[in-house]
């Protein structure tokens, strides 16, 4: 008697760092059909209904594009280290701000922050990310590049720093969001792939350390001090104050 073929999942995954704790033991399932991408190519994805479910862009909730299918998310307080706005002026002297083709969230926080500084700003897409920054210009960075930053710099701001400083809130840069009503084994799947990772989190930095190029002290106090996994109650004032920042900005697409 032939065995039952299992249903495969169409997951959109996140390869950043920040993001290992939520994928790490997703990889190799034979459930999964990893789609591998950055941010704003997975929300794309999602919203175009290409992906069962992805980890990604708190934009796509704030946006009302999708719903959040699990309380596991990436979110910080007070810094994040890995989502900067780098210039070679203070931040009162910044007149454009070059944002990230690969965010949505981040990009959006940074408008946000500009706004609430009452401070004119132009913004537009950054082209290349290791060209010096031209005077009086920002320069949105996501990711694992923040470890080894790809262009000069002067000044370097955190944006979960400034967001703490202005509204004493964390941010949350991405959750697990799918459609209305997914398939509940989903939603199992990916509780008990990160149920193991917390059942042996030395695995996950032995791993971390092979793969990327970013010191084992490092690691550590990016998991251990710097990045929560799972929704709080601030967290979610966070995303209520978010979504209604995105909309009176006019930031939905």
């Amino acid at each position: 008697m032939m065995e039952p073929v299992k249903r495969k999942y169409r997951l959109g995954l996140l390869g950043f760092l920040n993001a290992l704790p939520l994928v790490h033991r997703l990889r190799d399932r034979e459930e999964v059909e990893a789609v591998w991408d950055t941010p704003r190519p997975l929300t794309e994805m999602l919203k175009r209904g290409e992906l069962d479910a992805a980890i990604t862009s708190s934009y796509a909730y704030a946006a009302k594009l999708r719903s959040v299918i699990s309380d596991l998310c990436i979110a910080c307080e007070g810094r994040v280290v890995t989502v900067m706005l780098y210039a070679n002026c203070t931040l009162d002297e910044i007149q454009t701000v070059e944002e990230d083709p690969a965010s949505l969230t981040s990009n959006a926080l940074t408008r946000i922050i500009f706004d609430e500084r009452k401070q004119r700003v132009h913004f537009t897409p950054t082209l290349n990310y290791s060209t010096p920054l031209p005077a009086n210009t920002a320069r949105v960075l996501i990711g694992d590049a923040n470890f080894h930053p790809p262009m000069p710099y002067e000044q370097v701001f955190d944006l979960a720093a400034v967001i703490w400083e202005l509204y004493r809130l964390p941010c949350v840069f991405a959750l697990w969001q799918g459609k209305a009503g997914v398939d509940g084994k989903l939603v199992k799947l990916i509780e008990n792939a990160f149920a193991e990772v917390e059942e042996n989190w030395d695995s996950l930095y032995a791993f971390a350390e092979k793969e990327w190029d970013v010191p084992p002290p490092a690691i550590r106090d990016y998991f251990q001090n710097v990045l929560h996994y799972r929704l709080t109650d601030k967290d979610r004032e966070f995303l209520d104050f978010f979504r209604k920042k995105v909309h009176d900005l006019g930031l939905v697409w």
